[in-house]
């Protein structure tokens, strides 16, 4: 069975990896320091540097001798240039490291003409000067050793003639300088504040798909299922998720077929009732029926209307972009011919490209302007950027009631009752259909007196 770690085991390993690199660097810097101290501490380097830079010294014209030696000089090894007559003071000297210093130069021939030297050592640790203190032979040994835990070395070159240079050097050491470290664990914060700020988005970002995933199924209830991640965790939510959509989506069309069943059912027992309506001999009785049939099918239409609009999603295959300028200046063209009268505020050569179902929003306005004409005697339909208004003279709604005419069947009593016709539906298919198209729609009072109903479309870009 394949191993298949979870979000925790992840993270966790993330961190330790990412503690584990800072480890591997604060070695490599370790050791790198402790490489570079010991090589440019090594007695050979410091005094081969030194007898290369004293010849050069010696070498110069006599009279610039004392500024050649300035000039040699660095933050490492300050040099002094001292006459015949001239004898400076170095402080203690070291007499046992001075013999072994001595022999070191001779042994390498660093000088040709040397007398004598002297060395001098300011250190940490006195002990490692002791002459009773024992020293391992070979690479560590008294003179390195002592070089390498010394804070200040000085070394009184005296030549054959009677001339001395004066060579006073500061030991390197290394990268253990306090500003590296700081530097060091500055860098060491920032990387593990990235790697973290990395691991929590990793964590996250499943949520944030989650969380468009719920707003996408509430537009779109056949959108396409999550995939899987590959994490544990993730993936058995993502199987919840997509069998919790696969269920809703089930009951849906469940409750369609059903809805629809009755409807054929009903239709088939109302074709019958409105047959045996022709044996009524009393007119008045006859009409009533009539009428009271004609509500049941407008009621029966208007509900399997609703259940279908809560799957008007669009896809593909029932979508495509167009203006919608076109479609709603021939409907009120089309209602102005009918004797009602608007006002069509839409400026010559504008345009409105949204991607969606021409039909089902042509159903959404003609809805809106049926109830401006059947609470109000006059309307006014208007195009604003990405906002569609639909304007009455009516009665209006409350503000506390406005948002639940939306709900299905719910009726204001004080102005929309069955006389006038209405089901309780028409704003909640319209309120579907505008959400299946990414769109909102609102309530406001109108500078008509009335309602006035906005429905604001994702506007896009012409072909």
């Amino acid at each position: 069975m394949k191993w298949r770690p979870g979000l925790t085991t992840r993270s966790v390993l993330i961190l330790l990896t990412a503690v584990l690199i800072l480890q591997i660097l604060w070695v490599g810097v370790f050791a790198a320091g402790r490489y570079h101290q010991q090589k440019y501490n090594s007695i050979g380097v410091v005094l081969e540097k030194i007898a290369k830079d004293s010849r050069e010294i010696l070498l110069s014209d006599p009279d610039e001798t004392v500024e050649e030696a300035e000039e040699q000089s660095n933050f490492l090894i300050n040099y002094s240039f001292f006459n015949t007559n001239q004898q400076p003071q170095i402080g203690r000297i070291n007499k046992r490291l001075s013999r072994n210093v001595q022999r070191m130069v001779e042994r390498r021939r660093l000088f040709t003409d040397l007398l004598d030297i002297k060395v001098s050592v300011r250190h940490h640790n006195q002990r490692l000067f002791d002459a009773r203190f024992h020293f391992p032979p070979g690479p560590d040994g008294r003179v390195p050793r002592a070089l390498r835990n010394a804070s200040h070395l000085t070394i009184l070159v005296t030549m054959k003639d009677g001339r001395k240079i004066l060579a006073e050097a500061q030991p390197r050491r290394g990268y253990f300088a306090v500003g590296a470290l700081v530097t060091l664990l500055i860098f060491s914060i920032v990387f593990l504040t990235l790697v973290a700020t990395w691991v929590v988005r990793r964590v996250t970002k499943p949520l944030t798909s989650f969380a468009d995933a719920a707003t996408a199924l509430g537009e779109n209830i056949n959108q396409e299922p999550l995939q899987k991640t590959g994490v544990k965790e993730i993936d058995k939510t993502v199987d919840a998720f997509n069998t919790m959509q696969h269920s809703v989506r089930s009951l849906l069309d469940s409750r369609t077929l059903m809805i629809g069943a009755m409807s054929h059912n009903v239709r088939t027992l109302l074709t019958r009732l409105r047959l045996r309506t022709e044996f009524i001999d009393d007119e008045k009785q006859k009409s009533k029926a009539e009428n009271d049939l004609i509500e049941m099918e407008r009621i029966l239409s208007s509900s399997l209307e609703f259940s279908v609009s809560n799957d008007y999603s669009l896809n593909e295959s029932n979508s495509a972009l167009f203006d919608l300028v076109p479609v709603l200046t021939t409907l009120g063209e089309d209602l102005i011919e009918s004797g009602n009268n608007m006002q069509i505020k839409i400026k010559s050569g504008d345009s409105f490209f949204v991607h969606g179902d021409a039909l089902l929003l042509k159903r959404v306005f003609e809805n809106l302007l049926s109830n401006a004409f059947k609470f109000g005697q006059y309307a006014k339909l208007s195009i604003d950027e990405s906002r569609v208004s639909v304007e009455d003279d009516g009665p209006g709604i409350k503000p506390e009631e406005r948002s639940k005419v939306f709900l299905p069947y719910y009726r204001v009593e004080a102005s929309r009752n069955r006389e006038t016709g209405g089901t309780g539906l028409g704003l909640a298919i319209a309120s579907n259909i505008v959400r299946g198209h990414k769109g909102t729609i609102s309530l406001s009072n109108s500078e008509l007196g009335g309602l006035k109903v906005t429905v604001e479309l994702p506007v896009q870009k012409g072909s």
